[in-house]
């Protein structure tokens, strides 16, 4: 499990092809043992080597198929979140690193307040976004402000925009999206069939 709150930056150092899989090795100062968890842009990936200055991960298949790390290029910064211990302290939200879809960044608009990402919202998804509730956008714990026909919009804050790859988006670029499990849970376990801000606010958002 992760929370969304990005602890480290990483360039993406080489990509090699390993069969049907990827070797995707990232320069970063982050030090984590081999076999470890870590969510790279919103995937959970393992450790599978570690060197001085950097951390190789084996990508599967499905990762490539179904995230946005498939198109990673050389230089690419991403964002990099070790797996929360059982006695840390909890920020963010419950996020698992199982990517549910890729998304278009839409827009970005800029205000004194902070930066305003416009993140494609796909038919099958529109039942877990509400106003207010949570997603990870590329691992990054974000409140949803606003809901439309087919698309949400996520604000940024100057702190969260400097430290994290969000600074270096630009429109038309695909993003890792994870809905949050509470609301999929509850969805997919039929218990409701309505979700709304009252709903989300007993939830403790």
């Amino acid at each position: 499990m992760f929370t969304g709150l990005i602890e480290s930056l990483g360039k993406v150092a080489s990509i090699k092809r390993l069969g049907n899989n990827l070797e995707l090795e990232i320069s970063s100062e982050l030090k984590c043992d081999i076999g470890s968890s870590v969510s790279v842009d919103g995937v959970c990936l393992t450790v599978t080597k570690e060197n001085k200055n950097s951390l190789i991960f084996n990508v599967m298949p499905t990762s490539i198929k179904d995230t946005a790390l498939s198109f990673l290029k050389i230089g690419d910064i991403v964002n990099l979140e070790r797996a929360m211990k059982a006695d840390s302290r909890f920020d963010g939200h419950i996020v698992s690193g199982h990517i549910d879809t890729i998304s278009r960044i839409l827009k970005i608009n800029r205000s004194i307040s902070g930066v305003h990402f416009h993140i494609e919202l796909k038919n099958d998804f529109r039942n877990y976004v509400i106003k207010k509730g949570s997603v990870a956008i590329s691992g990054i714990s974000l409140t949803v402000q606003e809901t439309y026909s087919n698309e949400f919009r996520v604000d940024i804050i100057p702190h969260t925009l400097l430290s994290t790859s969000l600074s270096y988006k630009k429109a038309g670029d695909f993003v890792n999206v994870e809905f949050d499990m509470l609301v999929k849970n509850s969805i997919n376990s039929k218990k409701i069939n309505k979700i709304n801000q009252e709903w989300v606010r007993n939830l403790g958002y």
